[in-house]
């Protein structure tokens, strides 16, 4: 699959914002330092999804694209002692027939958010009519947060982050 690596991604113009070679994105990685790779398969014109990585903040992304190049999911990790917990999976639905490309044009944004106790807050913003409905999370019997919990990733491995889930988005509503 080929891979492109930048400071960050641009999903308008779908390419990366101040472009990296794979050697300085590592040396990045290896610093703690912002860059993002992406994937697009063969077969496509557009990413398919991108990993955004700053260790020196504890902080690791996952965005997913569809056809159209709009951020459909975005997964945000903190690092939290030697592991990543998974804090946020925000959704986002487009206007059926529309080719919009920037997620403040999306029609619905659901966002979930946990904490390592077990609760967390799922919010559905309805972004069209100005509204929202929301309600806690909790873990159901026999259940832990252990799903939430990734290593730290190294360079060019992020299938923790969920990675190579990216033509199989999760539904965020099943991890809790």
């Amino acid at each position: 699959m080929p891979t492109l690596y930048g400071e960050r991604w641009n999903e308008w113009l779908d390419e990366p914002i101040e472009p990296l070679t794979e050697d300085e994105a590592r040396a990045r990685h290896e610093r703690g330092e912002l860059y993002t790779v992406a994937y697009i398969p063969e077969g496509r014109t557009k990413a398919l999804g991108a990993v955004e990585v700053r260790l020196q903040v504890g902080h690791a992304a996952v965005y997913q694209f569809d056809e159209h190049a709009r951020i459909t999911q975005i997964r945000s990790f903190s690092k939290r002692g030697d592991r990543m917990f998974l804090e946020e999976v925000t959704d986002y639905e487009y206007p059926d027939g529309t080719e919009r490309l920037r997620v403040d044009q999306a029609s619905v944004m659901t966002e979930h958010t946990y904490n390592e106790d077990g609760t967390g807050r799922r919010t559905v913003y309805q972004l069209g009519a100005g509204e929202a409905d929301g309600w806690d999370l909790s873990l159901k019997p026999g259940q832990t947060m252990e799903n939430h919990w990734t290593a730290i990733p190294a360079f060019g491995d992020y299938d923790g982050l969920g990675r190579a889930g990216f033509d199989q988005k999760p539904d965020a509503r099943e991890a809790l």
